[in-house]
């Protein structure tokens, strides 16, 4: 099945005078100047977001991007999409289980991990399922290289692979553990929740022990740019930070959880989450997109979709996923010239 690729939501509609004509196709907070969509000069946060791909049944749980041309897509039922040459392609799949986490150290060597177990990989030509140690539930997978990758999941399932087989480790708990992430093969990380509580647990290259974990409700995503600047989000809304030091809470949106965190640096960080409301006979979502510039948070984006996860490979590509299956795509905006103002 093939889906082409939208046309971005910072289009504009020119006058025929060569101006721009009121009401301008540009996103509310953005301003009309010589034929495109800016920034306000002076504006804080980040703009524009626009539907790449449009949501149906199926779903979609879990991205990466391997470029800012290429990216794997996974969800119910062995869903596994493949964006290459601007078009979405979904083909042949080895399972039919849930897929919850991608990841890849190139677009020839790709991993999905999902319910029961579920390991999958591509090869840069086709998916094949690999033989798992575990029966339990995979929410997460993360690589230092290739070679060595680590996937978590349900109670306190923790898997390691050095390059050919899959091996289970001892976790320090029965922690439910929903995200990974690592400055490097002896400093890996893995967030997740003991009971309704935050739980951390921290790799040193030896040994997996519990960590410091914020005050906060169970922990859903994880990210960081080095041992001095690590962030996780909660279900209770709440973006911690941690300094090296010390978790703070940095932000805290009531009513939404924080599913998703991907960055290119420090000053150049997104969250995005959402809540889904069961209403009588219909349910209703309700997602959020979320920027940090180094100093504040900021909403980028508000919609009907549910944002579940985001993969990035720089400021200006970055892709986020949905549980109603809808690709969004970042595209960011200009900023105002001074000669505009």
């Amino acid at each position: 099945m093939r889906h082409r690729v939208g046309l971005g939501a910072c289009l504009l509609l020119l006058a025929a005078l060569g101006g721009c004509k009121r009401p301008c196709l540009c996103p509310e907070g953005l301003l009309c100047e010589q034929g495109r969509c800016v920034l306000p000069a002076g504006a804080k946060g980040a703009c524009c977001w626009h539907k790449e791909l449009a949501g149906d049944e199926q779903g979609l749980y879990a991205i990466w991007m391997a470029s800012a041309q290429e990216a794997f897509a996974a969800g119910p039922a062995g869903l596994l999409l493949h964006l290459r040459d601007g078009t979405w392609e979904s083909g042949p799949t080895p399972s039919h289980s849930s897929l919850y986490a991608l990841w890849g150290s190139s677009a020839s060597n790709v991993l999905a991990v999902g319910a029961g177990g579920t390991i999958l990989h591509f090869d840069g030509a086709v998916w094949t399922q690999l033989s798992s140690p575990t029966d339990r539930p995979l929410y997460a997978v993360w690589g230092a290289q290739g070679h060595d990758v680590w996937a978590v999941g349900a109670g306190g399932t923790m898997l390691h692979m050095d390059g050919s087989v899959w091996s289970r480790h001892e976790a320090p708990g029965r922690v439910a553990l929903n995200a990974i992430w690592g400055s490097g093969p002896q400093d890996v990380w893995a967030a997740g929740a003991d009971n309704a509580a935050a739980a951390i647990l921290r790799f040193d290259g030896k040994t997996w022990v519990r960590a410091p974990a914020p005050p906060a409700g169970p922990l859903r995503s994880l990210w960081g740019s080095g041992p001095q600047d690590i962030w996780v989000g909660s279900s209770d809304g709440s973006l911690w930070h941690f300094d090296g030091a010390a978790w703070s809470l940095s932000a805290r949106w009531p009513s939404q959880s924080i599913e998703a965190l991907w960055g290119s640096g420090p000053a150049d960080l997104w969250a995005g989450g959402g809540q889904t409301v069961h209403e009588q006979c219909m349910t209703r979502a309700r997602g959020i997109l979320l920027h940090f510039d180094g100093s504040s948070w900021s909403e980028s984006w508000t919609g009907p979709h549910h944002i579940r996860q985001l993969s990035g490979t720089d400021p200006g590509h970055v892709l986020a996923v949905a549980l109603d299956g809808t690709v969004l795509r970042y595209e960011p905006a200009p900023r105002q010239s001074l000669a505009g103002r």
